[in-house]
């Protein structure tokens, strides 16, 4: 019998396309953060070029919801020292 492959990803690798899509509009999404390798540095690295801008945006109810917040608001902090750069609504 095969062993299992496991796969351990971090939320940043999971959350960092969903919050792309989130800030931008599918056609609009600017090519320093496209691609899709390293989204969570480049969100970070955007954010930092762009320091005063805010997103605002709304997800679905689910039990994941709070953590995505969190994850976005922690990204905010981290790049810019600000957590006001995403005002998330959930719906």
């Amino acid at each position: 019998m095969k062993s299992p492959l496991l796969l351990c990803l971090k939320n940043e690798t999971n959350y960092a396309p969903l919050l792309r899509t989130k800030m931008f509009n599918c056609r609009n999404i600017p090519k320093s953060i496209s691609g899709s390798s390293q989204i969570n540095q480049k969100l970070s690295e955007y954010l930092k070029e762009n320091p005063n801008s805010k997103f605002s945006f709304t997800i679905i109810n689910d039990e994941m919801s709070q953590e995505f917040i969190d994850y976005a608001n922690n990204l905010g902090i981290i790049a810019l020292d600000r957590d006001d750069v995403f005002d998330i609504k959930i719906k």
